[in-house]
């Protein structure tokens, strides 16, 4: 009898354990992303934003201060490590003088849902873009608001970069860098990556 226990507690010993299912949340996944795109949509007439540019590179210098690395390219593929960054402002000066902007930062990044599958195995995949951070504010004044929207920007892109400081000492995040280090490779540009297909396609 013992013999047959002896020989149970083996083969059970020897069983690989169960895999575990780790959720990483929203706000922590903030803690994954390594390279950013960053645009500016200045929709602002009338002189009530003139420093569109500025801000730009102010929001730039303050991601690469912070260790978040800026690409100046379309990259051909978006996860929580590679993400959108916008700069948005849109806004005109009323007829009395008066100047009216609203103002977004926000970051996104693309996600893949798999939805179904057809007879034969084939996937249907969802697409879509995913916002993991937005901050927005609408602001009024009868002169330029330059720099009521330097002030916006600073507070929000500050805010991001906060949440992303302390998302990268979460345990899901940690653990997450634990079992896959970051290669630190910038992604591949969309040009690259349309060029192969282009040179797959042709060779088919």
């Amino acid at each position: 009898m013992r013999t047959v226990w002896a020989m149970c507690f083996c083969l059970c010993a020897a069983l690989p354990a169960r895999a575990q299912q780790t959720y990483i949340t929203g706000t922590d996944a903030l803690g994954l992303i390594e390279f950013s795109e960053l645009s500016l949509n200045d929709m602002v007439e009338g002189g009530c934003w003139t420093e569109g540019e500025r801000i730009k590179t102010k929001t730039r210098l303050m991601f690469q201060q912070k260790g978040l690395q800026v690409i100046d390219y379309k990259a051909a593929f978006y996860g929580y490590d590679v993400v959108l960054s916008e700069l948005t402002a849109l806004g005109v000066r009323t007829k009395a003088g008066i100047c009216a902007v609203n103002a977004e930062f926000r970051v996104v990044t693309r996600s893949f849902s798999n939805i179904g599958t057809t007879f034969y195995n084939d996937s249907y995949t969802a697409v879509g873009m995913v916002e993991l951070f937005s901050s927005n504010t609408l602001l009024t004044g009868a002169g330029d608001l330059d720099d009521e929207l330097d002030r916006f920007f600073d507070r929000a892109v500050s805010e991001f970069l906060a949440k992303r400081y302390f998302a990268r000492g979460s345990d899901s995040v940690i653990a997450f860098r634990t079992d896959n280090p970051s290669t630190g490779r910038p992604p591949m540009p969309f040009s690259d990556y349309q060029s192969f297909a282009d040179i797959e396609n042709g060779s088919q």
